[in-house]
């Protein structure tokens, strides 16, 4: 029997409803929930992009086998999917086919079945990189676009071109494997794509993309919180009708559009969730002082090509890492003192740490 990730949670005492919040709002089960993990086997990445929140052109550097193999061992039997590329490129590592299919061997071998992924922005895709990805075993390949016009393209993937990408993309949906990874696409929705975002479904759709997801509507990087969508005040209504008419042309054309629908009034006036997936953001929630309780360290961690596991994939500083696969299991680092600490913090509306504390979604005090 698995062992349970989080009995630290039945013992907590915070504000009130804090409990049934996460469990009936959040929908997380605090004896069985499994995680959603993102792993870096990169660090650094080939485009500067204008929404993201490292912009790390550093010399790179690569997951030693070590880590990926405490990956293999230690994670994939607690996880509920397994995406590889989180703030860096993943298809820089040379050896990724290779990383990928041991993952797949892994799972074959447990009870658990993660759905595995890698999110790039596929400018690095070549067609015999593509052959070699179609056949690893990879349940999908998420790709990172918020435009397919040319210019606003290049504007926000500083580095690299829609005609590339595009190519990429082609080159993997008709790579000679029956075991070819559905594809999928992420996008940022911000005022300067919102009404190109119509004609991005109708391409998609066209080039055989099976998935659209509309994460958070803040963009990642602070400083570029004047792109934000508004949805509050005069703006609200007119957005979200823009938006609701860009998920119905994506689902006309046939694609699954996953997409945030308006925030619900919060159980207790002391709480709210923050990073939810059901969960409108306006600009002003950047600013705004209030308590809050973030569902990341219940259910989510970011694993980087060094084998530190962070509460989330804001956290960049190695100092709030939990601890290191190399040195520790991950059973032991998810219910340490420290992450219990941290949790502790969240539900009493504290930041816990400097990566909390300049989060826009996290508390400010």
């Amino acid at each position: 029997m698995r062992e349970p990730l989080k009995p630290q949670l039945r013992d907590l005492r915070g504000l009130p409803g804090v409990r049934a919040f996460l469990a009936e709002r959040l929908e997380l089960d605090p004896a069985t929930q499994l995680w959603d993990v993102v792993a870096d086997v990169t660090r650094g990445c080939n485009l500067s992009c204008a929404m993201c929140l490292t912009n790390d052109l550093t010399p790179k550097a690569l997951a030693t086998p070590d880590v990926v193999q405490r990956i293999q061992t230690e994670v994939l039997p607690h996880a509920s999917d397994l995406a590889i590329g989180c703030r860096a490129e993943p298809l820089l590592h040379p050896d990724l086919p290779e990383i990928l299919a041991g993952l797949r061997a892994a799972i074959a071998q447990q009870e658990a079945k993660p759905f595995l992924i890698i999110l790039t922005s596929g400018t690095l895709l070549t067609a015999p990189l593509a052959a070699r990805l179609a056949d690893c075993g990879l349940d999908m390949v998420l790709f990172s676009i918020e435009t397919t016009d040319p210019n606003t393209y290049a504007q926000l993937r500083r580095g690299g071109t829609w005609p590339v990408t595009r190519a990429g993309i082609e080159h993997l949906r008709t790579a000679p494997t029956a075991r070819r990874p559905k594809l999928g696409v992420q996008t940022l929705p911000s005022r300067q794509t919102l009404t190109q975002l119509p004609k991005l479904m109708a391409d998609l759709a066209e080039m055989g993309v099976g998935v659209v997801h509309l994460p958070q509507l803040i963009p990642d990087h602070p400083g570029d919180v004047a792109n934000a969508l508004s949805l509050q005040g005069a703006a609200a209504e007119t957005t979200r009708v823009a938006l609701a008419g860009v998920v119905a042309a994506g689902r006309a054309r046939g694609l699954e559009v996953g997409a945030p629908e308006p925030l619900q009034a919060p159980v207790t006036d002391d709480l709210y969730p923050l990073l939810a997936d059901n969960g409108f953001w306006d600009e002003a929630v950047a600013v705004r002082d209030r308590p809050a309780v973030c569902i990341a360290p219940w259910s989510r961690v970011r694993i980087d090509h060094e084998g530190n596991v962070y509460p989330c994939h804001r956290t960049l500083s190695t100092g709030d890492a939990w601890g290191n696969l190399k040195s520790a299991s991950f059973l032991s680092l998810v219910n340490s003192d420290r992450a219990i600490a941290m949790r502790r913090a969240l539900l009493a509306g504290r930041a816990p740490n400097g990566s909390c504390r300049r989060c826009p979604f996290g508390p400010r005090g």
